[in-house]
Order: C-alpha cells, then sequence, then structure tokens
C-alpha cells in the first residue's frame, strides 16, 4: 500500500470511528472540539502505524480491534461496554465498506489510488446513512407507531442490501464474496439494531429515575414546608397564650414591655432570614418550590441571604422541569462557593417587564472560575469528578435561543444572570 494510500485510508478510518463516538452515544451528547481532536489524532496514529508496519493478521487486528475502544473510552468518558459496541460499529461500516466498495470497483476498474478513493467514500457514504438512521429511530423511539417506523426501517435496509446485491451481480463478484458482502451487511445491522435496541431500555430506565429523583425532591420539599409551617404554628400559639396571661391580669404596662423587649425584638432579629414574603411574587409553582428549597438549604447553612423580587414573575416560554434544572445548578453552584467563601452571602434577584424576565444569582467566593472553561464539561473548582452542572445547563440553554446566561464579577461578588426574552 502507497504512502497515501495508508494516510487516507487512516484518516477516514479515524474519522468514521470519531462520527460514531459522537452521533451514536448513549446520550446522544455532542463533544467538544478538543476532545475530538485528541481522539483523531491518536486513533490516526494507530491506524497508520498499523498498516504502515504491521503486516501479520495475529498483530495487527489486536490492535486495531482492542486499542482503539480503549482509547475511546479514556478520551470520550464513556463505559466499556458502549465503546466496544460503538467500535465494532465502526469496524463493521469499514468491513462492509471496503467489500461493497470493491464490488464497485470490479465493475468499474481503475488505479490504486482510484480504488482507495472508492473504498473510503463508500465507507463515509454508509456511515452517514448509519448516522441518520440512528437519529430517526431515536427521535421516534417514544413514537406509538413504534411498529408501523420499524416496518419501514426493515423496508429501507432490505432495499439498500438489494441495490449492493444488484451492483456485486452486474460487477460479476463471485458466490463466495457475494455472500461474505451480504453476511457482513446482516451482521452490521443486527449489531446495530441490538446496540439501537440497549439504548431504547437504557434510556426509559433513566426517565423513570429521573422521574423518581424529582417525586422524592418534591416530596422531601413539601415535608420541610409543612414542618416551618408546623413550627411557625407552635410558635404563634405560645406567644398568643402569653399575651393571654397578660391580658387576664389587666398587666397592660408589663404586656408592652412584654411585646417591645421579646417578641417584636425576635420578630424583628428573624426578619432579616425569612425568605418566604418575596417568594409569593414568583407565579410558577416549579420555580418557586425549588428557590424555596435552596434557600431553605442555604439557611441552615447560615449563609446570610440577599433577596429581592420587585414585581410578579412568571416565565411561560420555558418548560417547568428545564427552568427547575437551570436554576437549581445556578443556586447549588452558589451555595458551594459560599460555603467556602469567608464572606458567605448568597443574593437572589427577579425582575421582570415587557421585554424579559431577569433572575440574577450571586455568591461570594473563594477561587474564581476560568470565565472560558465555566461551561466545559469536568470542568470545575470544587475537586474531581465534579464539573457536569454548567456544562448540562449549557445543554439545556441552548434549546431556548430566547433565554441567555450572562456572567459577571463585581468585586468580590460573581453574579450568573438568566435573562429569558418574552
Amino acid at each position: 500500500m502507497l504512502a497515501f494510500d495508508m494516510l487516507t485510508t487512516a484518516f477516514t478510518r479515524s474519522l468514521i470511528h470519531a462520527l460514531a463516538a459522537n452521533y451514536l452515544n448513549a446520550r446522544n451528547v455532542r463533544k467538544s472540539y478538543r476532545l475530538n481532536l485528541k481522539f483523531f489524532s491518536m486513533a490516526f496514529l494507530i491506524c497508520f502505524w498499523s498498516c504502515a508496519f504491521l503486516h501479520e493478521p495475529y498483530v495487527y487486528y489486536p490492535i486495531n480491534l482492542f486499542l482503539l475502544p480503549l482509547w475511546m473510552s479514556y478520551v470520550y468518558k464513556l463505559g466499556i461496554t458502549e465503546t466496544f459496541a460503538l467500535s465494532t460499529i465502526s469496524d463493521l461500516i469499514i468491513f462492509f465498506g471496503e467489500l461493497s466498495g470493491q464490488a464497485f470497483i470490479d465493475a468499474f476498474p481503475g488505479n490504486i489510488l482510484y480504488r482507495t478513493a472508492v473504498k473510503n467514500a463508500v465507507s463515509l457514504f454508509i456511515t452517514a446513512i448509519v448516522i441518520s438512521a440512528a437519529s430517526l429511530i431515536k427521535k421516534h423511539q417514544l413514537s406509538k407507531k413504534l411498529t408501523k417506523v420499524s416496518i419501514y426501517y426493515v423496508l429501507f435496509f432490505a432495499a439498500v442490501n438489494a441495490a449492493f446485491n444488484v451492483l456485486l451481480f452486474l460487477s460479476g463478484t463471485g458466490t463466495y464474496n457475494i455472500y461474505l458482502t451480504n453476511f457482513g451487511y446482516k451482521l452490521f445491522i443486527v449489531t446495530f439494531l441490538i446496540y439501537v435496541l440497549s439504548l431504547r431500555g437504557k434510556a426509559r430506565f433513566e426517565q423513570r429515575c429521573r422521574v423518581y429523583i424529582r417525586l422524592n425532591r418534591y416530596t422531601r420539599l413539601i415535608e420541610n414546608m409543612y414542618d416551618d409551617l408546623a413550627g411557625q404554628k407552635h410558635n404563634f400559639s405560645n406567644i398568643l397564650f402569653s399575651i393571654n396571661g397578660y391580658l387576664l391580669d389587666n398587666r397592660f404596662s408589663e404586656l408592652s414591655e412584654y411585646l417591645n423587649n421579646h417578641v417584636l425584638k425576635d420578630y424583628c432579629r428573624n426578619l432579616s432570614h425569612s425568605f418566604l414574603g418575596p417568594l409569593k411574587y414568583i407565579q410558577n409553582p416549579a420555580l418557586k418550590g425549588i428557590v424555596f428549597s435552596k434557600l431553605n438549604e442555604a439557611a441552615t447553612k447560615n449563609i446570610k441571604l440577599f433577596i429581592n423580587i420587585f414585581n410578579e414573575i412568571e416565565i411561560n416560554n420555558i418548560d417547568p422541569s428545564d427552568l427547575v434544572k437551570i436554576i437549581g445548578i445556578l443556586l447549588d453552584n452558589a451555595i458551594e462557593a459560599c460555603e467556602k467563601s469567608p464572606d458567605n452571602e448568597l443574593h437572589l434577584g427577579m425582575d421582570s417587564d415587557n421585554t424579559h424576565t431577569s433572575i440574577l444569582i450571586g455568591n461570594t467566593y473563594y477561587q474564581l472560575p476560568d470565565l472560558n472553561m465555566i461551561c466545559e464539561r469536568g470542568y470545575s473548582t470544587n475537586g474531581k469528578d465534579r464539573g457536569f452542572g454548567m456544562y448540562n445547563l449549557k445543554k439545556i440553554l441552548s434549546l431556548y435561543p430566547h433565554a441567555h446566561l450572562k456572567t459577571t464579577i463585581n468585586g468580590n461578588l460573581f453574579f450568573q444572570e438568566l435573562i429569558i426574552m418574552k
């Protein structure tokens, strides 16, 4: 094989593996440019080195079939089972592309550069078909017309297979090669469908887990609110009984002193820690619930709270579950930063007019994050195996072009402002 042929072949195979990792992964998440470049560079070196220097099958195939998925697992942080499934799909695409390309070459011969270009082009074409089919299957995986859709997919794959067999027949390909091509195609379809079905099962399981977690969170929230109300009722009852004691004895001057020096004094001292009053302006129940839960958590950690809600807040153009996730992530990050900060302040402001709604969350910090990396997957100032909150928030906001996040720093305060256009 010529150097140019090895380069283009290694490039194509590496690209197919990278495309599979990006478009066929379980979470349907696109990887960052930096990760893709890191994976592609090493994959290219592995493919080119094995093509150039490894000519024995017992060395060549173990290197290609096992080293690439291990590298994919390391770079993309995917499970080893998923990476081997993705790598197997990529290898089957390459295998079937080689056979199909050879059939085309037999029908329309050419030089070695032409043959290499045809095989690589066919492999990339098959990759595009697979990615498109996977996208359609994921889109319709919860459809009520799944049986009808499945029939369309089977007919599509059968039509593609028939077209390749016509090409093999016209090129005069031998029976053994036709058998290998059809066997490779069927093996690919089976592997691909098994993988897609496993994705559907995993998606259903994750959906049930999310519902359970959300239900558990709201249950705890209601329990906390009930405990707070029960405690307040108990305190008010005690105060009323004590006032009634003064009234029964007509000790009005002492009652006035008791109210000014004890009851109202305690009320004024606790007033700065009360955030229930401003929350009445929030019209979204889910948003009010998550804000109450997080502020209550911050209060129990003795974080100084500064709450300002200027008018009624009602958000109708963002899904409530997504809005809860966004505000939950921002408040979680603010609370974590406050715990490490010596000033220990958390600010929450909300405002709305005819054009937009603004939710401003500010906190003091101990270590200022890198603003250029804050939304990158895995980046965090809180240690290893963290840094997925802002990455997930960025993904959610990408679904809503009318909403964006503005990050600013003012002195020792770090602000995140969610601006939602109406």
